[in-house]
């Protein structure tokens, strides 16, 4: 069944960019001796939104992890290559990226390491706080689609995605640099604040999938790790993360 699925989802696409493609050639078979704009560009994007960590069993109503106090960030540098030297329906995107996946965990819980496992213990105090971050610096590489505006003169065309239907799907691969928990509580001297940093033997190579849709600079953002949060836990911890994306 699922193999049916991609099949039919591959043909849509298939469809869909050569229907652009055709409106596009047009242009060009107008007017052949036009010269087309630089085909590689390059920008800045920022992600943010809602993150948590699946054991791929449990319901996201019955997760240990706090839905609005977990949360990721990530920004970096892409550059963008149309696939086609003529036309910009096909789009390559590929660069550089730095990743916080943060989770705030719930019922006085925090994670350890016994020696042979990580897991989320019960704290023996009661926590204001407890908070755990994973850093990643990762390269990203995405297959994007959709239309453009041509902006035409006697001699050129150049090639415009502003406001426009985009749909990207790839993914990550990258490394952990840094983690860090943090541990909040009371006393009768005040607060208590600890941070703990790479204690908990994280893995190490990180890597996934991810997609956005949108429109023009503003998206739909979504990545899941494949790689687990930990070399070893019970249960087995993977990252996901939905939020909103802006490339300039």
């Amino acid at each position: 069944m699922k193999y049916k699925v991609m099949i039919i989802t591959l043909s849509v696409v298939m469809s869909f960019i050569n229907v652009l493609q055709a409106q596009e050639k047009e242009v060009f078979i107008l007017r052949p001796e036009v010269k087309f704009d630089q085909r590689t560009s390059s920008g800045l994007f920022l992600a943010a939104g809602l993150n948590t960590f699946s054991d791929k069993s449990e319901s996201y109503n019955d997760t240990d992890f706090e839905l609005y106090g977990s949360r990721f960030f990530e920004f970096g540098w892409l550059w963008t290559t149309r696939v086609f030297k003529n036309s910009n329906v096909l789009r390559l995107r590929y660069g550089i990226s730095y990743q916080s996946n943060g989770v705030r965990s719930k019922n006085d819980q925090i994670f350890v390491y016994d020696g042979e496992q990580t897991l989320l213990s019960i704290s023996d105090k009661s926590l204001s706080k407890s908070k755990f971050r994973v850093d990643n610096l990762t390269i990203p590489f995405y297959l994007e689609v959709g239309p453009s505006k041509d902006k035409t003169s006697r001699t050129s065309i150049n090639f415009d995605t502003s406001g426009r239907f985009k749909l990207g799907i790839g993914g990550f691969v990258g490394a952990t640099i840094n983690t860090m928990q943090k541990i909040k509580y009371e006393t009768d001297e005040g607060d208590k604040k600890y941070k703990l940093k790479n204690d908990l033997e994280v893995k190490r190579f990180v890597y996934g999938i991810g997609t956005y849709i949108g429109f023009g600079s503003i998206s739909l953002y979504g990545k899941y790790d494949f790689s687990s949060v930990f070399e070893k836990s019970i249960p087995e911890y993977y990252n996901v993360s939905l939020g909103l994306r802006y490339d300039m």
